[in-house]
């Protein structure tokens, strides 16, 4: 069929009857006019169609980039939204100007105040407003994207209702001029009754399809399509029907996919009213608690929050419709069954533009195993304590006992003894001072890990205490052959600090220092930086390789490296220096190189 409009395919079909019949010219010439002005109509119709369409996809690509961006925030999404938003004020000004777009004006306000709200937000995001306001000014967009989506629909149905009444009228014309025909046709030859008939029946069967597809939509059938061929108006208007179904349909099954996504939640959903009633929950609620759905709608949330650690006094739902802030506790939930149910309770409010609370939004993920593990764990902790307590107190005493007779026999006041003697009674009194340091470090770890050793802070000048240490560890370094120097900044300022405890974790650095360098150098040194007081122990020793620092600091771990995989330990030394680092609000790493030494570093806040 040639590319003709409707007009013309019934023109050239009446040009045929007005060469065979006069008379028939002036009967049909009146609904030729109507058909003609119908016609005039479609194209119009079909042009604004598309241009809603058009915006309906800007819009879609809006709500997509805008939820991308509100999930990850990275400068990549706001960059993608910032110029998604220009293109679409772009777009709409250069529709603005065409004809056929001046009756979606309205739509087209609506879409720039989007354009403006979405602009807004992302300026609150960047200049890091108040959670309140973004929440506020997110509500705002989400109801301009609602308004837009009902003004849409809206149009669409106009439209949908417009274009029925122009294709019920055109086949209402067209069926009087098929009558005309039929009347007519014993009055004129056979070729103008044939050359009729056939364009008739070619415009009533577009029309019936377009009709036909209109009432399917109208029923709710979006997967409907019609099959139209030719490339006149009706052929365009089928083509924009089509992409409009197409979005019709993508539109209902997100929505169908939302609510399966809600309903599929691991944790608990539950909507509350603002008087704190229940709006509606999801199933994982109703698995949670044992109610069926119908049971919790409309009750008051209190019915299934337990009274133990009563939500009356740890969250104020009250307050938070007042404040309009986002709490997070953990609280019990009360089951059917009346059994408590451990969750963590997180709660935000939802209001419109104009301040007014719409729902508040909970969601309670459950905690039951996290909280058995945390008692046994706890429990296994605290029997570890005491168990470590009992027995390195009821060591230390024997030991004593131990030692001290070994030191009568050594000095002979229990009578005299041989040299061979002598030495087997040195080597068990080595052992013996080294089972009671051991003891000794496990105790000190054991009072600062369970919060029970007394740190007493006083106003305390570090170089003083770094001067005496180094005065009392001199001789060791001496023995060894080893530079020790010290490297101190003036005019430092007091700090609250432990004396005991800092000088036991200096002295533990600078015996590692000594134990692990056979030439060269050992400093101390000090140095005022970013607000606090570092101390710095610096050697020239076998150093730590770099798989080893991660693990330096762990409680009873002994890193041997090299010919020192013979020297003994506890394991416990830079574990005591971390703790006490941390009780004074400090912190305490380590910077080194395998084969070229190490620096202990100890930050401790003014």
């Amino acid at each position: 069929m040639f590319k003709l409009s409707i007009g013309q395919k019934i023109l050239s079909g009446f040009f045929i009857l007005i060469v065979l019949s006069a008379s028939f010219v002036f009967i049909s010439f009146s609904s030729l006019s109507k058909i003609n002005i119908l016609s005039s109509m479609v194209l119009p119709l079909s042009r604004e169609i598309n241009i809603l369409q058009n915006y309906i996809q800007k819009i879609k690509q809006l709500e997509t980039k805008t939820d991308l961006y509100l999930t990850i925030r990275s400068e990549g999404s706001r960059e993608e939204l910032i110029t998604l938003v220009k293109e679409t004020n772009s777009f709409i000004n250069e529709i603005s100007q065409v004809e056929n777009a001046k009756p979606l004006k309205d739509i087209s306000s609506l879409i720039l105040q989007l354009n403006n709200s979405i602009e807004t937000l992302v300026g609150y995001i960047d200049n890091h407003e108040s959670a309140y306001k973004i929440n506020l000014q997110m509500v705002e967009t989400n109801k301009l994207f609602e308004g837009f989506h009902k003004m849409q629909e809206a149009l669409q149905q106009q439209r949908l209702k417009h274009l029925e009444m122009i294709t019920n009228e055109e086949k209402s014309i067209t069926e009087k001029l098929l009558g005309i025909f039929m009347f007519i046709e014993v009055s004129i030859i056979l070729v103008g009754f044939l050359a009729s008939f056939i364009l008739t029946r070619l415009i009533t069967n577009n029309l019936s399809k377009l009709h036909k597809g209109t009432q399917e939509i109208a029923a709710g059938n979006f997967g409907t399509r019609i099959n139209i061929t030719s490339r006149d108006e009706i052929g365009q208007l089928a083509d924009s029907f089509n992409l409009m179904a197409e979005e019709l349909r993508k539109k209902t099954v997100s929505k169908d996919y939302l609510d399966n996504i809600i309903q599929s939640m691991a944790e608990s959903l539950i909507v509350l009213n603002p008087d704190l009633t229940i709006n509606s929950v999801n199933k994982a609620t109703c698995s949670l608690l044992g109610y069926k759905e119908e049971e919790l709608i409309g009750k008051p949330v209190e019915n299934i929050l337990s009274p133990e650690g009563a939500i009356s006094e740890e969250i104020d739902l009250k307050n938070l419709i007042k404040d309009a802030k986002m709490i997070s506790y953990e609280i019990n939930y009360r089951g059917k069954d009346g059994n408590n149910v451990p969750v963590l309770f997180k709660a935000t409010i939802m209001k419109d533009k104009n301040d007014n609370t719409l729902c508040i939004i909970c969601t309670a993920a459950d905690i039951t195993k996290r909280k058995q593990i945390e008692e046994k764990l706890k429990e296994a902790m605290e029997m570890k304590s005491n168990f470590t307590s009992i027995v390195s107190h009821e060591l230390r005493t024997p030991l004593a006992a131990i030692r001290t007779g070994i030191n009568i026999i050594l000095d002979e006041l229990a009578g005299n003894i041989t040299n061979e003697q002598r030495d087997f009674l040195s080597i068990t009194r080595n052992n013996v001072d080294r089972l009671v340091r051991l003891i000794n470090g496990i105790l000190d770890f054991q009072r600062l890990d369970s919060g029970k050793m007394q740190l007493n802070f006083i106003k305390t000048d570090v170089n003083e205490v770094v001067k005496e240490i180094y005065l009392t560890m001199r001789s060791l370094t001496d023995r060894k052959g080893l530079k020790f120097t010290l490297q101190l900044e003036d005019n430092l300022p007091q700090i609250n600090l432990d004396e005991d405890s800092i000088t036991q974790l200096l002295t533990n650095l600078i015996n590692n220092a000594i134990k692990f360098t056979e030439e060269g150098e050992i400093k101390i040194a000090t140095q005022k930086a970013d607000g606090c007081v570092c101390v710095k122990v610096s050697d020239t020793g076998i150093g730590i390789s770099q798989e080893n620092i991660q693990k330096l600091f762990a409680a009873f771990t002994r890193l041997r490296e090299g010919k020192y995989k013979t020297i003994e330990g506890t394991g416990l030394g830079l574990a005591i220096c971390k703790e006490i680092a941390q009780k004074h609000g400090g912190r305490i790493w380590v910077e080194s190189e395998y084969g070229k030494g190490s620096t202990f570093c100890v930050t401790l806040p003014l």
